[in-house]
């Protein structure tokens, strides 16, 4: 991964965290079937698969991929 997509990517995990509910970012978008519970940031042609801990303020980041290749 190109130094600027890794740089991206923690710049949008921060403004994701600052939020009072990440979950209404507009690139935010919850996962179905084998992947519910979960959600997904879209980061340009990047796609962050996480789960909230909304009682301890905590994201955890599962996977970050390629569009094509996230799910």
């Amino acid at each position: 991964m190109e130094a600027s997509v890794h740089a991206r990517i923690l710049d949008r995990l921060d403004q994701l965290s600052a939020l009072e509910n990440p979950l209404r970012h507009k690139d935010v978008r919850d996962l179905e079937g084998k992947f519910q519970g979960y959600y997904r940031l879209r980061i340009g042609e990047y796609r962050l698969i996480f789960e909230l801990a909304t009682a301890m303020r905590k994201i955890s980041v599962l996977a970050i991929a390629p569009r094509g290749k996230a799910y």
